[in-house]
């Protein structure tokens, strides 16, 4: 081989050698930047940490709890590696607040009261007023069997399944056209819609098998 083909040779290796470390890099970068990070400030905390649970890949299904510890100021920090949408679920001393995530972005914050969970939270940066929002749909806590024994508003003694279907699809249907509304004047994600939808769907269908649940005690007695 003459000197020129080795040099040629030389100079090709060494710019493919440059062009895959360039490349390297930049699956890195993008790595790092499709990663999203809650940074949040949980105030008059007595508990020093909060629980977690993670979507399962867009699934919208809980993980177990992870405990993030908070530190003297109440603050903590979630980094989130999911590859799809989904709701994070944040506990603290009995209290929920749920909170919607998206690969990619700048970090996310959340600033609440552990007083009063819901009703002092504010949030800032990726889907902040989508946040807001979510924070605005009113949930009946389904798993709380002596709350719904009293308080659950969809129960009515001596009505039909039929009767009762209607009023809660009519409620489903109300609340869908109301996030509708919203995300024309507000703007909102895809994904978030998406999620919202599912999860309007998922919960009246809950209250509807919860009220039919107790339909069928009564009849028994």
């Amino acid at each position: 081989m003459t000197a020129g083909a080795i040099f040629v040779a030389d100079s090709f290796r060494f710019t493919m050698k440059k062009q895959l470390l360039l490349l390297a890099f930049y699956l890195v970068m993008f790595a790092l930047q499709a990663q999203e990070r809650l940074i949040g400030q949980v105030k008059n905390a007595k508990s020093g940490h909060v629980l977690v649970e993670r979507p399962i890949e867009g699934k919208y299904l809980p993980t177990q709890p992870e405990k993030i510890q908070l530190d003297q100021t109440g603050k903590f920090e979630i980094d989130f590696k999911e590859a799809s949408s989904g709701f994070l679920l944040l506990r603290i001393e009995g209290q929920k607040l749920r909170f919607f995530i998206s690969p990619g972005g700048d970090a996310a914050e959340l600033s609440a009261d552990a007083k009063d969970l819901v009703s002092t939270v504010s949030f800032a940066g990726p889907h902040a007023a989508q946040n807001k929002y979510l924070q605005s749909l009113p949930r009946l806590d389904l798993g709380n069997k002596a709350l719904n024994e009293v308080h659950n508003p969809f129960y009515n003694q001596g009505e039909t399944p039929k009767e009762t279907w209607t009023s809660v699809t009519d409620f489903q249907e109300s609340e869908k056209k109301l996030l509708k509304k919203a995300d024309k004047e507000q703007g909102f994600s895809a994904d978030f819609v998406k999620a919202v939808e599912k999860d309007i769907d998922t919960y009246y269908h809950s209250v509807f098998g919860n009220v039919a649940y107790r339909h069928w005690k009564a009849a028994l007695k």
